[in-house]
């Protein structure tokens, strides 16, 4: 069926004749009119029929293509973004039109592109990044795709990260002091753990072992997006904690149920407003799941715990993850101390109230 041409976002008034053959989608040259694109569409039908080839016809794969056989196979390795690679295909889709080759797609363009994503205040590092992976996707996966990757041509946008809000413990301390039994029990398991949410969510008893005061998390940090498990240490405010709560919980197979609405009953997917609404009771800052693993962190290395058992603890792979994670300025208060005192003379103009063999001294380490 004959398509438009579009050239971003806008019809150029060239068409493409286009069909597909045992999954094979072929299209012709640029066109100056419809008629022209129906005509060549009918000869390479005729050129099959007789021969079994098409003539002059170029193997492509259009742009809907590659979106569609991108998130299928996102959708099963990685549920948790897929919601943003959808909204960001479809928009790709929009701009430059769902039949458009992806040869067509080159580096030019695609700055272009994602330079117009940023004008219309979309994240244009977000959109570069998973634009470039499903690229990478359908050189691998799809026959006959380009090699060369537009968008990886284009050069990595600026990113202005927000500094992650770290509840202080006084807060934290107010919001336990109000939570119900269930809630305050999970908020126990996060702060003695810095376990992830996806990771508390999921627990069964069977993952509790209170005889060898050990908790399994099912995490899922690899590259096929599978579930792996890692076993935990538990330590006594833990332990009591999970076994006050098994007496008072409900008789199923998992720790933390939903406790009324339809889904009763069942294990959280999410839990939307949790902490955030006893934050609000407890007349506090509010604050997140995720922020409870990084004070976790910060308190732990405040408290002079070697970085690679931070490490250990968070279940990072590389270090330099779990440095990220430790904030504030209080774990290098002891340290700046050393320095008081051995720049004396800073403060007089040039040192002049100082003789000139204590001014040397004042400066050596």
């Amino acid at each position: 069926m004959p398509s438009k041409f579009f050239r971003n976002g806008k019809w150029t008034g060239q068409w493409h004749g286009q069909i597909k053959v045992r999954g094979k989608r072929y299209r012709s040259p640029l066109l100056t009119s419809k008629a022209a694109a129906r005509e060549w569409e009918a000869v390479v039908r005729e050129s099959l029929k007789r021969t079994g080839k098409p003539p002059e016809a170029i193997p492509t794969v259009c742009l809907l293509d590659l979106c569609n056989g991108y998130l299928d196979a996102m959708q099963l390795r990685q549920p948790k973004t897929y919601s943003e690679k959808k909204n960001i295909m479809k928009r790709l889709v929009q701009h430059f039109g769902p039949d458009i080759p992806v040869p067509d797609i080159l580096p030019g363009r695609a700055l272009q592109y994602l330079n117009g994503q940023k004008a219309a205040g979309f994240s244009p590092a977000k959109a570069r990044k998973n634009l470039a992976a499903a690229w990478t996707w359908g050189a691998r996966y799809i026959p006959g795709f380009p090699k060369d990757n537009p968008f990886m041509a284009v050069e990595p946008f600026p990113v202005k990260r927000r500094p992650r809000y770290v509840p202080p413990m006084a807060d934290v301390e107010k919001v336990l002091a109000i939570a119900s039994q269930q809630d305050l029990t999970m908020l126990v398991v996060f702060l003695n753990t810095g376990a992830r949410r996806g990771e508390v969510y999921r627990l069964t008893w069977d993952d509790i072992d209170l005889d060898r005061a050990t908790i399994r998390f099912w995490c899922r940090k690899n590259p096929q997006g599978q579930l792996d498990p890692e076993e935990v240490p538990m330590n006594a405010d833990l332990k009591t904690a999970l076994a006050e709560h098994k007496v008072k919980a409900p008789s199923t197979e998992w720790v933390f149920v939903q406790p009324s609405g339809r889904y009763a009953g069942r294990p959280y997917t999410e839990n939307r407003g949790f902490p955030q609404d006893l934050c609000e009771k407890a007349g506090v800052r509010p604050f997140g799941l995720h922020g409870l693993r990084h004070l976790v962190a910060s308190v732990l290395a405040q408290d002079g715990v070697p970085m690679i058992d931070i490490m250990c603890i968070l279940r990072h792979k590389k270090l330099g993850t779990t440095e990220r994670y430790v904030h504030g300025p209080e774990n290098v208060r002891p340290a700046l101390r050393l320095l008081e005192g051995r720049f004396s003379h800073v403060g007089t103009k040039n040192g002049a109230n100082t003789p000139k063999n204590e001014r040397a001294r004042s400066c050596n380490f």
